[in-house]
């Protein structure tokens, strides 16, 4: 079957339905369009009844001044993000859509990986997935989400039926008495098993052989059980009741089925005519009977055998054409072809659908053509049939169906004369093989695709010619060294390296500081004769090395900064601002200059850091290449425009990036956009609930990008640390501080992580451990965690500048001041502190609050500061954060401010200030577990004065007592 094709005509009848239904107007029309946007656009192409809706939509844009042709090496998501946003926009509580697919064992491989994303996408809540398939295949199925339990998917036997069922069948379907038919029934059970279809013929075959007839006198069925009995075979089977049945059939009948069934389950009207025409008529000439037959007595014969099939219940009419019955029927009639007639067939049938005009005729011809190509000798033919697959794959590239467009290559490579490949065909040899080098990145197949690249860098021409399997060589490399757990053997570097040298480009072997200097001090003068509109107005890059230069030099950036690599990811940022203000715009120069931006913040420099990313997204508006948009927002809004904008401000653009990424493939950009989309709404206070199903949503959709398992990596410490926050069954409070559970174990990451070198994913995995040690009174664990991160950052000269990174920092200080007295917590507290007033006064809106926190904090350390002062710094730092509406956070100051007012011995406004933190910590936040926590500690703080009061009190009574007593003897002597 074609790829897709099941799936594609369920989405063309649901687009019938919408035009149909009642209440589809303009404004439905319109909604539809403007939320498909570009999905539907690419859709189009694949669904045939959404060019409807989509008539008056603007044609795509041409990509700006994007001058080389970017292919997207797992272009595949964008397609599934589209099919997805197809089935969100056309589904709602008012029009919910019910998905039935149907023998979902034969289906291609492409058509159950979209299964899979539609199963588990939340989103989908208003669409129901039913599948079917054989119990004998199931096997076929493993791996497939749907066939998984544990996600959700609720499983329902189809047995077959039982004696009460057929009796059942039998009186409805004859308007008769239950009783009357039990027998029949009996027999019947007996004799299929109970199987529906093989039920079905046999009571057709009574029927037909005159054992069950319809009386119109006394409008009756008439049988007679013993006579049935007779006739009817224990051990008949559903091929030995088709045979019977096909003896009824016409001999024209039959060979027009067989050819039917040749062509497939479902089949084509016009095709059957002409593969039918052209075989009677080859028939004919063979043989030398008469007169060749006219294509009118031929299409008048097919007509009158459709007739008779159709009467005979062989087959059923769609509105696409035909299809059998059942899968048997289709497969009883092609068993009954032997190979010479199907050898015959295959290039026929190909040929008829070469000269069609469907669209998907491609796909089908070459699907046959290719059967029959082992009887192809002649060269010339071979190669007329290699080009034929070169179509067939890109059809099939642009439906998304990667893995058939591979297939195609393959075979079409296979065809061409090996000796004669480069010299005869090279055109087409270097065409298919730069494809399928492509393809094969998309299909996960990273050692064939080193393999075709290389092959075709050997035989390429030009260096021209070659620009695109160097940037893919590139890519291997980077992916190759993803899979690679130490760093000794990672030529991904020398490769890059020999990769710029051939396109112009000299990279030091060694960057240090000096090279990125001298490089910085270059592109500054370059800047300095430009202002932002100068920049803007840039030409486009006309060289197609630099531009290529440009893109590699890019993955260089992303693939270092992952791991920290030294000065080379800086220097590689600084070569292509130069290239770009040299040489002009290109796709990727949107993320040089936010990269430049990164750069000079790193040396203190924030308001240039600041002009170069909104200078990087006012580039990518212009451009709009939609590779680059993910890298380029998020670089420039996470690391350069936080500086100066209210983070609720970045987090909607935040979140489009992380969906155009996913769209795209780009997978590191992707991961690293939901890890700021969890950030962000750790540090808005979201609900844990909700950024749990965000974690969950991302994680899955991440997952289920090709090769994307090391990416997926990341989002593993802080998708548990939401867990261990809302786990209601904690047992041990240190276990809630271990990042062990549903989705990782800490001990086998951290030692994959380390073995990696691999600093983010460390500094992440221990942030998220330090944060849960603060929440839950491990203080002493947390002081390791930031002593362990900052000989981390110092190893890898990694500066990480988080403002919750430096709170909880200061806060976990000034707690271990407070068990010990030792000043060095406190010196340690104070240095996160001014590490947030540093941010504070670079311009930042977003840590305002966090320093009223602290102010209050450090306040209660204090042994002099009096209630009164208590009061207000504790109830500024509430009202603080209830201005940035951030209950996590205004719960956090509520329960620092009754831990201080119990030390104070103020317990009744202690008890005020632990009710509002529980409120919030419970109902608002959904941090159950840390709920759980600050009750029990908040009892026994407040427990434990009260006891502490009582003991001096009735000291106290004793002390008068003893004293009056005295005072009565004295006088009484």
């Amino acid at each position: 079957q074609e790829p897709h094709s099941a799936i594609m005509a369920a989405f063309s009848e649901v687009c019938d339905r919408v035009i149909q239904s009642d209440d589809y107007d303009e404004h439905r029309r319109t909604y539809i369009q403007q939320t498909l946007g570009s999905d539907g656009r690419l859709l189009s192409k694949a669904i045939t009844r959404l060019s409807p809706i989509l008539a008056d939509e603007d044609p795509p844009p041409d990509g700006g001044n994007t001058i080389i042709h970017t292919r997207n090496e797992t272009a595949c998501a964008k397609f599934k993000a589209a099919c997805k946003s197809f089935l969100r926009t056309m589904s709602s509580i008012q029009h919910p859509i019910v998905l039935f697919l149907d023998d979902v064992h034969w289906m291609d491989v492409e058509s159950r990986q979209l299964i899979d994303l539609f199963h588990l996408d939340k989103e989908l809540s208003n669409v129901l997935l039913i599948v079917s398939y054989i119990d004998g295949e199931a096997s076929s199925l493993r791996g497939m989400s749907v066939m998984d339990k544990k996600s959700g998917s609720v499983d329902i036997q189809l047995s077959n039926l039982d004696t009460k069922a057929i009796q059942e069948m039998l009186s409805v379907g004859m308007g008769c008495n239950s009783e009357r038919v039990l027998e029949l029934s009996k027999l019947v059970a007996s004799t299929t098993r109970g199987n529906p279809f093989h039920v079905v013929q046999s009571i057709d075959a009574l029927g037909r052989e005159g054992l069950l007839t319809f009386d119109p006198v006394s409008s009756a069925w008439l049988f007679d059980v013993k006579k049935i009995q007779k006739a009817m075979k224990i051990d008949d089977t559903v091929i030995d009741l088709l045979s019977r049945k096909v003896r009824h059939l016409d001999p024209s009948a039959f060979e027009t089925l067989k050819i039917a069934a040749f062509l497939g389950y479902a089949f084509d009207r016009s095709i059957l005519f002409e593969v039918s025409c052209t075989l009677a008529q080859e028939v004919q000439s063979r043989s030398h009977a008469g007169p060749a037959s006219s294509v009118e007595d031929c299409t008048k014969a097919v007509t009158q055998s459709i007739t008779e099939a159709l009467y005979g219940s062989f087959i059923e009419k769609t509105k696409a054409g035909y299809h059998f019955r059942h899968d048997r029927l289709q497969s009883y009639f092609c068993s009954l072809l032997d190979d010479k007639d199907k050898e015959g067939l295959n290039l026929i049938v190909g040929l008829t659908f070469l000269a069609s005009d469907r669209v998907d005729s491609i796909y089908h011809a070459t699907v046959h053509l290719n059967r029959s190509s082992s009887y192809i000798n002649d060269n010339q033919q071979r190669f007329k049939l290699a080009r034929i697959n070169l179509e067939a794959s890109k059809y099939c590239d642009g439906k998304s169906a990667f893995t058939h467009a591979a297939a195609f290559l393959r075979k079409g490579l296979s065809l061409i004369n090996s000796s004669a490949k480069w010299t005869d065909h090279f055109n087409l040899a270097f065409e298919m093989t730069e494809s399928l080098a492509r393809l094969e990145l998309i299909n996960g197949n990273i050692e064939a695709c080193r393999q075709l690249t290389r092959e075709a860098l050997l035989h390429g021409k030009s260096i021209e010619m070659k620009t695109d399997s160097l940037m893919l060589e590139v890519k291997v490399a980077f992916l190759q060294q993803e899979r690679i757990t130490q760093t000794e053997n990672d030529d991904s570097f020398d490769t890059a390296d020999r990769t710029l040298k051939v396109l112009g480009i000299n990279i030091p072997g060694k960057v240090s500081s000096r090279h990125v200097l001298l490089k910085l001090l270059k592109v500054r003068r370059l800047l300095a004769l430009k202002k932002d509109k100068d920049i803007l107005c840039l030409p486009a890059m006309t060289d197609r090395l630099k531009a290529t230069a440009v893109k590699v030099l890019f993955q260089v950036y992303s693939y270092n900064m992952l791991r920290e690599q030294g000065h080379r990811y800086v220097y590689a940022a600084l070569v292509a601002t130069e290239l770009t203000l040299r040489w002009g715009t290109s796709p990727f120069c949107a993320c040089a200059f936010a990269i430049y931006g990164i750069a000079e913040l790193s040396i203190g420099h924030q308001k240039r850091a600041v002009r170069f990313g909104m200078l990087a997204l006012k580039l990518q508006d212009q451009i709009r290449c939609r590779d680059t948009e993910c890298p380029a927002v998020t670089l420039s809004l996470s690391l350069l425009l936080h500086w100066q904008q209210p983070i609720r401000e970045i987090r909607d653009p935040i979140n489009d990036a992380f969906r155009c990424g996913y769209q795209t493939g780009d997978k590191c950009y992707c991961s690293y956009a939901a890890l700021l989309g969890f950030g962000l709404g750790f540090y808005l206070g979201d609900n844990l609930s909700k950024l749990e199903d965000y974690m969950r949503f991302t994680y899955q959709q991440i997952g289920g990008l090709e090769e994307a398992e090391f990416f997926a990596l990341w989002l593993k410490p802080v998708y548990q640390f939401v867990l261990n926050l809302q786990n209601q069954e904690v047992s041990c409070w240190r276990d809630a501080t271990m990042l062990t559970g549903e989705i990782m174990n800490e001990k086998e990451y951290m030692c994959m992580v380390v073995g990696a070198r691999n600093p983010m994913m460390m500094m992440l995995a221990w942030i998220c451990k330090a944060m849960l040690g603060y929440y839950f009174g491990y203080y002493s664990m947390a002081e390791s965690t930031y002593h362990d991160m900052d000989s981390i950052a110092h190893s890898f000269r990694y500066t990480l500048s988080s403002p919750p990174y430096y709170l909880f920092g200061a806060l976990a200080f000034y707690e271990r001041y407070r068990e010990t007295g030792q000043r060095r917590h406190l010196k340690q507290a104070r240095k996160y502190k001014k590490l947030l007033q540093q941010i504070k006064r670079h311009g930042s809106p977003n840590v305002a609050a966090y320093m009223t926190l602290l102010d209050a904090v450090e306040a209660s350390l204090q042994a002099r500061s009096s209630t009164a002062t208590l009061f207000s710094k504790f109830n500024d730092a509430i009202d603080a954060m209830v201005a940035e509406d951030w209950p996590h956070m205004e719960a956090l100051a509520n329960e620092l401010a009754g831990f201080a007012f119990v030390e104070k011995k103020a317990l009744f406004e202690a008890e005020g200030y632990f009710a509002r933190a529980l409120e919030l910590y419970e109902h608002k936040w959904g941090a159950h577990a840390k709920c759980r926590w600050l009750r029990e500690k908040s009892r026994q703080a407040l427990a434990g004065w009260r006891t502490q009061g009582n003991a001096k009190s009735n000291q106290k009574l004793l002390s008068d007592i003893i004293e009056v007593s005295c005072e009565d003897a004295s006088h009484e002597i």
